[in-house]
């Protein structure tokens, strides 16, 4: 039986770059970068939460072996 570990991340870890003044320019680019990061550490995006009040959380897996 496969065993997976989880990572839940809000948009501060996913998108840093969001309080700059250029952030709408590198958007894409930046979310892009950090979804390939955890790509290569062998997490796989799950789902994307919006709670409401408490943001966006980005919930990964991976298979622990």
């Amino acid at each position: 039986m496969k065993k997976w570990e989880y990572k839940i991340l809000d948009d501060a870890v996913i998108e840093p770059e969001k309080l700059s003044e250029d952030f709408d320019l590198r958007y894409d680019e930046t979310r892009e970068k950090m979804l390939r990061k955890y790509g290569k550490e062998g997490w796989e995006l799950v789902t994307i939460e919006s709670p409401g009040t408490n943001g966006v959380k980005w919930i990964f897996k991976r298979e622990i072996k």
